[in-house]
């Protein structure tokens, strides 16, 4: 009781103060969403990188996809082989390439958990040692399994196969996938 007496701050200081915790989720979550962007691969000769009969998965501008073992490529096309035939798929149709060999999504998810719980683990220390005058640690209780499970999450929706080309899709497709 004495300790608020003697203590002189402006309600604007003490509401500063209450906050900054839950400001300093929302920069974590802004710097996770722009960590975790993936940044396109524009470029037709990213595609020199692979070798014959690597697992691949190419996705049409219909936003269809095919698997199978990737066999040459050209300016003009790409070529692969599903199920004993050779494929082509011309340059104007191909939207991604993705390599489907080893999937990252296991590790995406180990990440997303580790930076997820320890944001969480931070933010909830903040929150005790703010709100809690007998040292409990009821807000890291609370949210670190909150934040393990949100990391493990967004690591987990972050694709699992490296991206080797990205194209533009045209715009009618582009319409048709963000009215999903």
């Amino acid at each position: 009781m004495f300790r608020l007496i003697t203590r002189t701050t402006t309600s604007s200081q003490r509401g500063g103060r209450r906050l900054w915790p839950v400001r300093l989720a929302l920069v974590a979550t802004l710097m996770a969403g722009v960590l975790a962007a993936e940044r396109p691969e524009e470029s037709w000769t990213n595609l020199n990188v692979l070798r014959a009969q690597q697992k691949i998965r190419v996705v049409r501008t219909n936003l269809k996809s095919i698997e199978g073992a990737f066999s040459a490529c050209s300016d003009e096309a790409i070529s692969l082989r599903v199920k004993g035939d050779l494929v082509s798929v011309p340059r104007a149709e191909v939207f991604r390439v993705t390599l489907q060999e080893r999937s990252k999504r296991l590790r995406n998810t180990l990440i997303g958990m580790a930076i997820g719980g320890g944001a969480a683990l931070a933010i909830g220390a903040a929150v005790d040692k703010s709100f809690s005058e007998d040292n409990e640690h009821i807000a890291k209780t609370i949210f670190t399994p909150i934040g393990l499970g949100a990391g493990a999450g967004i690591g987990a929706a972050i694709t699992g196969f490296p991206t080797v080309y990205r194209g533009k899709l045209p715009a009618r497709a582009s319409a048709v996938q963000a009215n999903r």
